[in-house]
């Protein structure tokens, strides 16, 4: 349903082209290459922008903007590609990159699909702040640290190890192969920690949450709203559980062979596991969904 949503959201921003026209596609590209030192950041606001960020071995920021403008007609999509703007400038210690709308007054909004990509590579440590709607971001090779606000962005996170703050709404993220410490805010979508290690903090409303356990994995808590949990484990004797589910339940794959009581009050189930060892912590705490535990 929520995925129905999104699709059904996106399609009410874009212009109407009828079935069987062939589009035209115009580009244009806009670049900016900045030196860095340790004290640089990176801002990107974004809409209807996809944003992929690399890091590598380099003292540079490279920042290039791709505007694409599709449309039936090709005057007209000439026309349209010139309301899309591009800023890319230095303020300071931080770089700037947002792309807008612009219309004079009283001349009509454009009639063609707009879109901008960006593709930026940073140093590894690089700080960078994201503000996006309505397009994607995938993210990787960073160790620094990181913020990103989104909407209706799908986020794919890859090889990290440091820390930051992600919110979304209406967007599912993914985190792969890394480690860290970080904190999402999720809202209608869902979040999957995979192959990752650290300290990850959850608080989500109306969602899943899929993480694969493993005992590098330090700290995970999550605090949900009609959210469902679902923990695929590796071994089962390596963290520490405190499992709290009100008006939800809790799930055990019988292929883990525990060996568990459960209490169940008052439409509470609570399920502590590994009490007494120095290991991973997990506290789940959800209302209004289910919390399972399944071996790998």
């Amino acid at each position: 349903m929520r995925k129905l949503f999104y699709i059904l959201m996106i399609s009410c921003l874009l212009p109407i082209t009828s079935i069987g026209q062939s589009l035209v596609t115009i580009s244009n590209d806009v670049s900016e290459v900045f030196k860095y030192k340790k004290s640089t950041n990176i801002e990107i606001n974004g809409e209807r922008a996809d944003i992929n960020v690399v890091g590598a071995d380099v003292e540079e920021i490279e920042i290039k903007a791709t505007i694409t403008s599709k449309n039936s007609s090709k005057p007209e999509a000439e026309k349209d590609i010139k309301t899309m703007k591009v800023l890319i400038e230095k303020l300071g210690k931080t770089i700037y990159a947002r792309n807008y709308i612009s219309i004079k007054k009283d001349s009509d909004k454009p009639n063609s699909n707009l879109k901008v990509v960006f593709d930026i590579k940073v140093p590894f440590d690089c700080a960078i702040t994201i503000n996006n709607a309505f397009g994607d971001i995938q993210m990787r090779n960073l160790n620094g640290n990181i913020k990103l606000n989104t909407r209706y962005s799908k986020i794919n996170l890859a090889y990290f190890e440091g820390q930051g703050q992600i919110e979304s709404l209406l967007g599912d993220v993914t985190m792969h192969s890394s480690y860290g410490i970080y904190d999402f805010k999720m809202s209608r979508c869902d979040l999957s920690l995979d192959n990752s290690a650290g300290s990850f903090s959850v608080n989500s409303k109306y969602g899943v949450v899929n993480a694969a356990i493993k005992p590098e994995l330090e700290k995970l808590k999550v605090v949900g709203v009609s959210v469902d949990v679902n923990l695929v484990i590796e071994d089962v004797t390596g963290s520490y559980y405190n499992l709290v589910t009100k008006d939800g339940k809790i799930e055990i794959d019988d292929a883990l062979n525990l060996d568990y009581n459960m209490s169940d009050e008052d439409n509470v189930q609570k399920l502590e596991l590994n009490k007494d060892i120095d290991c991973s912590t997990l506290n789940i705490d959800t209302q209004f969904g289910s919390i399972t535990l399944n071996k790998t």
